[in-house]
Parts: structure tokens; C-alpha cells; sequence
């Protein structure tokens, strides 16, 4: 199990506590386990709906201490913009950890961001 699986599985169990409703998006990888050819590209890790608000929430990891603004697929902030723009919430949730266990050295740290924040941030590390 890679440790990005590992941040997408807490990040499941966060969601069944914070949101109404939530579903793991299967993405190809997951697909072609079960036998099954997936030709469509993914929009995000998970969708879900809290308070009758509607959300599409992408996961990155990186153990760099910045990350690179093209993990962000542009099928991915596309599908999360536009989901903004017909009034539901597009969230990228952001992971640094630098893979140590011992907690006097372990770094992780999670942020979560309005996809509509991303152009922003390019921007400005640009």
C-alpha cells in the first residue's frame, strides 16, 4: 500500500464524519485490479454532500516541500471549476509528510484549498 493510498483511506474516513455523503471515485489503477478497462479519465478522488451542498475533492501527497502546480491534471481542475461554477464546491486537499515514523522527526501536514484559490498560488511561486 503506497502512502498516497494511505492519505486518500484517512482522508475516506474524515469524510463518513464530516459530510453527509461521500464516494470514492475509482480511478484506473483501481479499475484495472478488477479486470476492468477504464478509458474515461477521472475527475477527482472523491464527490460527496454535506448540507445539500454538492463537493468533488482531489488528493495530492508530496514529500517535496512544495508541490508541483502539474500534479494537478487539467482534467481535474477543469472538473473541479466547473463545479464551482454551477454552485457546488471544487476542494483540493494538499499532503506533506516527509515519510518519517518517529515523531520527533515526522512532518505531516495536510491543507485544503478552494480550486478557485489554485490559479492564485501558481501565480504567485511562479
Amino acid at each position: 500500500m503506497g502512502k498516497g493510498y494511505t492519505f486518500e483511506h484517512e482522508i475516506d474516513k474524515s469524510l463518513e464524519i464530516l459530510w453527509d455523503y461521500h464516494f470514492r471515485i475509482p480511478d484506473a489503477r483501481t479499475m484495472m485490479g478488477y479486470g476492468i478497462k477504464q478509458t474515461r479519465k477521472v475527475p477527482a478522488d472523491f464527490c460527496g454532500c454535506k448540507a445539500g451542498m454538492f463537493y468533488l475533492l482531489e488528493c495530492k501527497q508530496t514529500k517535496e516541500k512544495s508541490i508541483r502546480y502539474s500534479r494537478l491534471a487539467d482534467h481535474q481542475e477543469l472538473a473541479l471549476n466547473k463545479v464551482n461554477s454551477v454552485g457546488g464546491i471544487g476542494l483540493i486537499a494538499v499532503n506533506f509528510h516527509n515519510g518519517e515514523r518517529t515523531n520527533l522527526k515526522k512532518v505531516d501536514r495536510t491543507f485544503l484549498l478552494d480550486v478557485a484559490q489554485w490559479p492564485l498560488y501558481k501565480e504567485l511561486n511562479n
